[in-house]
């Protein structure tokens, strides 16, 4: 069984707020990666507020998701994917517990930049 951990990237000055992720949910992101198309245009996430969420897979897989890209580093390969529709990161974040992120960004991960 995978155990995977989530952050969400919008404080400063105070740590990011992490939680666990389902394996079930684990696998549904992994099927979007695998059907998303390759992309070499990674956004860069603005200094202050939602900076964007990474999933780290205790295989030692790493997704960022921000700005419509997911980039996956594992080892020292690194590869980006257009995340359509921000359906990646829209599901990760939705698996944070009631209270812990801001309303907006469980609402919507790019309203906040």
């Amino acid at each position: 069984m995978k155990e995977a951990r989530a952050t969400a990237f919008v404080f400063s000055g105070r740590p990011d707020p992490s939680w666990d992720v389902p394996a079930e949910v684990v696998a549904r992101l992994e099927a979007l990666w695998a059907k998303s198309t390759v992309t070499d245009s990674v956004p860069a996430p603005p200094i202050l507020g939602y900076r964007g969420s990474v999933l780290r897979i205790d295989q030692g897989a790493e997704y960022r998701a921000f700005g419509g890209v997911v980039t996956r580093q594992r080892g020292q390969g690194e590869e980006s994917r257009l995340d359509a529709g921000r359906e990646f990161e829209r599901l990760l974040v939705s698996t944070a517990p009631e209270g812990l992120l801001p309303d907006e960004i469980i609402e919507d991960p790019g309203s906040t930049r």
